[in-house]
This record gives C-alpha cells, sequence and structure tokens, in this order.
C-alpha cells in the first residue's frame, strides 16, 4: 500500500507522516530527503535526479508513506509507477499557519532542502 500525503509547506505533512509511520511500520520516503541527497547544487539536473531516485524507490513496492508538497507531474508519476493500493491525504492548509509552523521551524534550526525548480524533468 501507498499511503501518499501532500499539501503546502508545513502544512503538517512530516508530523502526520511520522504519525502514521508509527502506527504502521511502514517506510517513510520523502522528496526532501531525496533532494538532500541529490540535489546539493541546487540545480535542475540535482532536482530530476532526486525524483527519479524517489520514484525508482517507489517502483519497487512495499508499505510506502511518500510525503511531498503540490500536486504536479512528479505526483502523477509518483502515483503511476505504484501498482498496488493507494490512499491520498490532502493538507489544506491556509497561508497563515503555514507562514506561522514555517517560522517557528526555522527558530529550531531547520535545514530547508534545495527548493525545486519549476521546470525540472524526471525521465
Amino acid at each position: 500500500m501507498l499511503i501518499v500525503i501532500t499539501g503546502n509547506i508545513a502544512s503538517g505533512k512530516s508530523t502526520l507522516a511520522k504519525e502514521i509511520k508509527k502506527a504502521t511500520g511502514f517506510q517513510l520516503l520523502s522528496i526532501d530527503d531525496y533532494r538532500k541527497r541529490h540535489n546539493r547544487s541546487n540545480c535542475d539536473i540535482g532536482e530530476s535526479q532526486a525524483w527519479y531516485h524517489l520514484i525508482k524507490h517507489i517502483k519497487k513496492g512495499g508499505n510506502l508513506i511518500l510525503e511531498l508538497t503540490g500536486t504536479g507531474q512528479h505526483y502523477e508519476k509518483c502515483l503511476l509507477h505504484y501498482s498496488g493500493h493507494k490512499i491520498v491525504i490532502m493538507m489544506p492548509t491556509d497561508a497563515e499557519t503555514c507562514k506561522k509552523n514555517h517560522l517557528r521551524r526555522m527558530k529550531r534550526g531547520y535545514n530547508m532542502p534545495p527548493m525545486p525548480f519549476e521546470n525540472s524533468i524526471v525521465e
């Protein structure tokens, strides 16, 4: 089973994903972790590499929790490349709450991953 959690930055996705992991034992995959590993130079190629490796992991299957921001082309590819059952959880959060959560996170020393480029491509 694949549980996808998506929503705005600082909407509570990671917190929910960790709670579901604790309750289910599913493996947690986060695009931010892949960005930190594969997009150190913060460029289109690095962003593409991050998504490539994430999708490669998803293709292997298993019980997974996928945490990511947005529902663009990469989100759709993640869903297409998983052959089992899927549950999608959308975290609608207003901009003011996201901003407040993000500022609180930064004060705690949160290390932002490299931010994506709009037109990155995954093969």
